[in-house]
C-alpha cells in the first residue's frame, strides 16, 4: 500500500470516527420524551393540581360543592361542604369557612398580650376543672383559683399535656392535694376533670346534609 492509499484511508476513519463520536453525544445530550398516560386514566383516584373544583366535586341546588376534603390537592380546591362525621355519628358535610374560622387561633400582638391569654385561658381551664371535681366528690370547698392555676400548670407542662395525671411525682401529688382529697379515686376524679376542662375549650361547628341547610349533628374542633 503506498503512502498515499495510506493517508486517504486515515481521513476517511478519521470522519467515521468525527460521525459516531457526534452521534452518541446527540443522543445523550437529547432529552427523553416523556411518556404520556392514557387520558382515561391519568388522574382517576387524584384530581388535577389546577383543577376546577366543579369538575372534581358534586354540587347542590345552592351551587355549594361538596365532598371529601381529602380530594384537595390544596386550599383554594376544598369543597364549599367538606365531609365529617357528627358526634352523632351521622356523617355530612361542614362548611370550610367555618372549619377555617373554628382552627384560626386569636393570634397575640405581643409578649405581653401572649402572657396574658394564656393566663385567661389556663384560668377558665382550671374554672372547669375545679366545678368537675367538685360535682364528682359533693366537696363544695373555697379553693385559691392562683393556687389551683399554679398547681394544674406545674402538672400538665410536666408531663406536655398527655395523660398528665397517669404517673405523679411526690411533688405533683402534693399539689394535686390542694385541689382533691387523695384517695383511692383521686387519679380517676383528676381524669376526669382534665378531660372535662379540655372538652370546655373544644368548639362545635354544626353538620349538614349536602344541601347546606339541614343541620344533622356537630362536628368537634379541637
Amino acid at each position: 500500500m503506498n503512502e498515499k492509499s495510506k493517508k486517504a484511508k486515515l481521513s476517511a476513519l478519521a470522519v467515521a470516527l468525527v460521525f459516531v463520536v457526534a452521534l452518541v453525544l446527540y443522543f445523550i445530550a437529547a432529552p427523553i420524551p416523556a411518556v404520556s398516560a392514557d387520558p382515561s386514566t391519568a388522574g382517576a383516584d387524584a384530581p388535577a393540581v389546577n383543577a376546577d373544583p366543579s369538575t372534581i366535586y358534586s354540587i347542590n341546588e345552592s351551587g355549594d360543592t361538596y365532598g371529601s376534603g381529602l380530594d384537595a390537592t390544596s386550599p383554594e380546591l376544598e369543597p364549599d361542604l367538606i365531609s365529617a362525621y357528627a358526634t352523632n355519628g351521622s356523617i355530612g358535610y361542614v362548611y370550610s369557612e367555618d372549619l377555617w374560622r373554628a382552627q384560626q387561633p386569636y393570634q397575640p400582638k405581643n409578649p405581653e398580650e401572649a402572657t396574658k391569654l394564656m393566663d385567661d385561658r389556663f384560668s377558665s381551664f382550671s374554672f372547669v376543672f375545679i366545678d368537675s371535681v367538685q360535682k364528682q366528690t359533693g366537696l363544695k370547698v373555697s379553693i385559691d383559683v392562683d393556687a389551683a392555676n399554679k398547681a394544674l400548670r406545674t402538672i400538665i407542662e410536666a408531663h406536655g399535656g398527655e395523660a398528665p395525671f397517669d404517673y405523679l411525682t411526690v411533688e405533683e401529688q402534693n399539689l394535686l392535694a390542694q385541689l382533691i382529697p387523695l384517695d383511692d379515686n383521686t387519679i380517676e376524679i383528676a381524669a376526669s376533670a382534665y378531660a372535662a376542662a379540655c372538652a370546655a375549650n373544644d368548639k362545635s361547628i354544626p353538620v349538614y346534609e349536602s344541601d347546606g341547610t339541614t343541620v344533622i349533628g356537630e362536628f368537634i374542633v379541637q
